[in-house]
């Protein structure tokens, strides 16, 4: 019996297809577990998606980072906006895009590498700054690592604006007071926690219990003033009142 040699098969190019979408899917979850539940992960700039185009390689793109202003470009598709989406959605996109030249396209997109995940406080707290999210965190959590609050929550208006454009105001004294864990809402990265003191500084000198430095709110007057302080003494002359304002 004749020994016949082997022959090497090449790959058929379905073949090839389906080695790199498993390589995509290896990638994908090398990047790290940063992306914890890809399909609700909202999609940013300086993240790097693989665009895998079945059958179609010539279309498939390893590594495509999502630029500044929030697009990235592919083949036939061109620019597509990411910011804002989640991976599913953004699939569809492209998908209705190849619909244009190829019947019935196969495509699928992954998260190859995330962007750092940040957060911003900013305002009324003693350590306003810029913070690397932590998985599950909340407006609670931003606040914790900012530090406290300048002013108590009642007098402190919450604002979280979305990289969207949304914006959600935050119930502080619910969150902070009563501590209801419905109103401590999920931060998604890029977010901006504003928080804006509804109160000024005053002080208050002269015949009056308590002199010292206050915190007035926002609209208050003379009368509210003089109660921070404690009132007057019985030397005081009303009429002679001064209030002065700042420059």
């Amino acid at each position: 019996m004749r020994n016949t040699p082997l022959r090497k098969r090449r790959p058929s190019i379905a073949s090839l297809d389906i080695v790199r979408l498993l390589a995509a899917i290896l990638l994908s979850s090398l990047a790290g577990t940063a992306v914890l539940g890809a399909a609700d992960y909202v999609l940013g700039p300086d993240d790097v998606l693989t665009v895998t185009v079945l059958r179609h390689p010539e279309l498939s793109v390893d590594a495509v980072p999502v630029s500044v202003d929030g697009t990235i470009s592919l083949p036939i598709v061109g620019q597509v906006m990411i910011v804002g989406r989640t991976v599913p959605q953004v699939t569809q996109e492209i998908t209705k895009g190849l619909s244009r030249r190829l019947v019935a396209p196969e495509v699928t997109v992954m998260v190859r590498q995330v962007r750092p995940q940040r957060v911003f406080v900013l305002g009324a707290v003693s350590r306003p700054g810029v913070y690397e999210m932590k998985p599950g965190w909340g407006v609670a959590e931003a606040l914790a690592a900012a530090g406290s609050l300048l002013s108590k929550p009642e007098a402190v208006t919450g604002l979280l604006l979305r990289p969207d454009g949304t914006t959600i105001t935050v119930d502080l004294p619910t969150l902070l007071v009563k501590g209801d864990p419905a109103s401590n809402t999920r931060l998604i990265p890029g977010d901006v926690l504003n928080l804006v003191a509804r109160t000024m500084t005053i002080s208050v000198a002269g015949q009056v219990l308590k002199p010292g430095t206050y915190e007035l709110r926002a609209g208050g007057g003379v009368l509210e003033g003089l109660a921070l302080a404690g009132g007057v003494t019985p030397q005081a002359d009303l009429t002679k009142v001064t209030v002065d304002l700042p420059p």
